[in-house]
């Protein structure tokens, strides 16, 4: 922590923009680069003649100056003054895309034998050595082909850590699969949604697995994690579908046990296995199992909580407190998520922050003591890289907006909503600029740099969404902006256009795009954006962009085929789409190879998150997925109808 943020009494830093001279400096020289020469120089006289900048700056903005000759609008304003959130986009040709790969079935195209076609532009892919495991076998008909030219045959095993060459899985599982696929399975989830979820050291997590010890590894924790990892390896090899499951039934056997007391590792366990059954269209346990991961934090003392007098044990190693690092962050991380992206009935809206530092995050301190504990060497942060210490300050932030959708007796006043929303914002972009090199968005990224940016415009979008769509004349302006065009609508259609990108180069460079289920937040959001304003000609391209990303995460996770059903029947609703055409693309998601895997464990697909954004505020029963997805034949022959009349005419 920062000893500002110290020396007033808080717990965590708090990212304010200073007005000071530092802050004056710098408005300056924002002033001096977008001006006119002539301008500009004035400008610089001006300052050397009175010496004092606020002054200098107060005179001008008295000055009779057009707002456009500073910032035309609100989206060039954060664009020139917060890049690393809002970085100048390179222009999407709606005729370039319309024509790509992106706005077609994977699986079409590859029963025609088109394996590693382009998408928008082959030569911008900029997938790192850690996306492209192309040691991993793939099913012939497998989407992530789409990514590879051939698979070397005979290729080793390309393991995320040289130990797992020495893992022998049957001390962790009576499910019979070998050494080999289990090493394959354990590095695909550390590789790809670890650095996400964070959820455990994976130094002390791959030695404790590998040397058969329980003090960092637990059987339950390895069924969680090879259910959710071969629900992501079943998009290169589909009959790793049915393993899922029975790792799926033993993991909820073992939790049984494990839940009466529970450790750190039962924490990180109860997580995976509620993201699993997102995945798997079990959604009625998905909070259950995240609820429970906060309350063991709360009763081994790594919350905040008041009520509880619980402490945490202060002879623990620094390898034990690290762990519970790990599993406290993993867990608020994944509630705070939920809570915001998915507003399920009873997700319960905000917790308690953690107490104990962020693994990896210099700034961040124990209240009990100030210190942090070392991660065991610095090989933890080596695998997790920086993203996941960044991702928790995000959520730390993101947490205090949660009232926004979960309003309780110390929510501010209607009043004051916008200008709170709108100090949020101001928050949350001004840590952007506090964010490593490694965080900001390059064409080399790793996946989980995207997916982190992918969420970031989304929460802006959130914080935004009830402030939005009111007649012009109704509009509120935003105070701490100058654009002429300070509205919330014009912040979140700026988040959108980034969101555009966002989706496009995840969906071109990355193959965790087949495989991980972390990232379809933008899929869900941009499509709803879309349908704000349906009118606007570019709706259609973007929505089946979304569409689209969905198939190619269908095989893996069953949700998406229903995600799917349920944006059809608000475009259905919105538009003119015919029921024709909207039938054809559902038909695109079936699958009859794949189904008749998963017929073995079909059962009633359950999804009680919200997938109509906007109605959710009036009718959430309505707007969640099963619900919404339920409407799509009714949808279809409502607007084939109407389409009939038409013709008629």
């Amino acid at each position: 922590m920062c000893s500002a943020c110290s020396k007033k009494g808080r717990t965590s830093c708090v990212y304010s923009e200073r007005r000071d001279a530092a802050s004056n400096a710098i408005e300056f020289l924002e002033l001096l680069k977008s001006l006119p020469e002539d301008r500009s120089l004035e400008l610089l006289k001006s300052l050397r003649e009175k010496g004092d900048a606020s002054f200098v700056l107060s005179e001008f903005k008295g000055a009779p100056v057009a707002p456009d000759r500073v910032h035309p609008d609100i989206e060039s304003e954060l664009k020139a003054k917060y890049s690393n959130a809002y970085p100048v986009l390179e222009t999407i040709v709606p005729s370039v895309l319309a024509a790509s790969d992106l706005l077609r079935s994977d699986l079409n195209a590859l029963s025609n034998g088109e394996n590693a076609r382009p998408d928008m532009n082959q030569s911008q892919v900029g997938r790192s050595n850690e996306d492209r495991n192309t040691a991993t076998p793939i099913d012939t008909d497998s989407v992530v082909s789409h990514f590879r030219s051939h698979t070397p045959a005979g290729h080793e095993s390309d393991y995320f850590d040289e130990r797992f060459r020495h893992l022998r899985i049957g001390f962790w599982t009576d499910i019979e699969i070998t050494n080999e696929f289990a090493a394959q399975i354990i590095s695909l989830y550390l590789r790809t949604d670890h650095p996400l979820l964070g959820l455990f050291d994976p130094y002390l997590f791959v030695a404790d697995l590998v040397d058969q010890k329980n003090d960092f590894c637990s059987r339950f924790l390895v069924h969680s994690l090879m259910y959710l990892g071969c629900q992501m390896y079943s998009a290169f090899d589909k009959s790793a579908g049915k393993i899922a499951q029975d790792f799926s039934q033993e993991a909820e056997k073992l939790w049984e046990s494990e839940k009466m007391h529970g450790s750190y590792l039962t924490m990180a366990g109860a997580v995976l296995l509620s993201l699993s059954l997102m995945g798997n269209g079990k959604d009625h346990a998905v909070l259950a199992y995240a609820k429970e991961a906060a309350e063991i934090g709360i009763r081994l003392g790594l919350f905040e909580d008041k009520a509880s007098g619980t402490r945490i044990e202060v002879d623990q190693s620094e390898e034990k407190k690290t762990a519970s690092c790990y599993a406290a962050w993993g867990a608020f991380n994944w509630k705070t998520l939920i809570s915001l992206f998915y507003r399920q009935p009873g997700s319960g809206g905000p917790m308690i922050l953690p107490k104990v530092p962020i693994p990896g995050d210099r700034s961040s301190h124990t209240p009990d003591d100030g210190s942090t504990p070392e991660t065991t060497s610095s090989a933890g942060e080596i695998l997790l890289g920086k993203t996941f210490p960044a991702l928790c300050n995000f959520w730390r932030i993101i947490h205090g907006a949660l009232w926004i959708y979960y309003p309780g007796p110390d929510s501010p006043p209607d009043r004051f909503r916008l200008d709170i929303a709108e100090n949020k914002f101001r928050e949350l972009i001004t840590w952007t600029g506090f964010l490593p090199s490694f965080m900001l968005r390059r064409k080399d990224s790793p996946h989980h740099v995207a997916v982190f940016h992918i969420w970031f415009h989304a929460a802006v979008l959130d914080i935004f969404r009830p402030f939005i769509q009111r007649p012009a004349e109704k509009r509120p302006r935003l105070k701490t902006f100058s654009a002429w065009d300070s509205t919330p609508d014009a912040v979140f259609s700026a988040s959108v256009n980034q969101l555009k990108r966002l989706i496009i180069d995840y969906r071109t460079n990355y193959e965790t795009s087949a495989y991980s289920i972390l990232w379809h937040t933008g899929l869900l959001y941009l499509a709803n954006a879309m349908l704000e304003n349906s009118e606007d000609p570019e709706t259609r391209l973007y929505f089946l962009l979304c569409v689209y990303g969905y198939e190619r995460l269908k095989r893996p996770y069953r949700i998406s085929r229903v995600i799917v059903q349920g944006l059809l029947s608000m475009m259905l609703r919105d538009t003119d789409m015919s029921g024709e055409e909207a039938r054809k693309i559902l038909g695109d998601l079936g699958d009859d190879r794949w189904d008749q895997v998963t017929k073995q464990v079909e059962e009633k697909i359950r999804a009680t998150f919200m997938v109509d954004l906007n109605l959710a505020a009036k009718d959430p029963e309505r707007a969640m997925v099963e619900n919404m997805a339920e409407e799509f034949e009714g949808m279809a022959l409502l607007q084939d109808f109407l389409n009939r009349d038409k013709m008629e005419m």
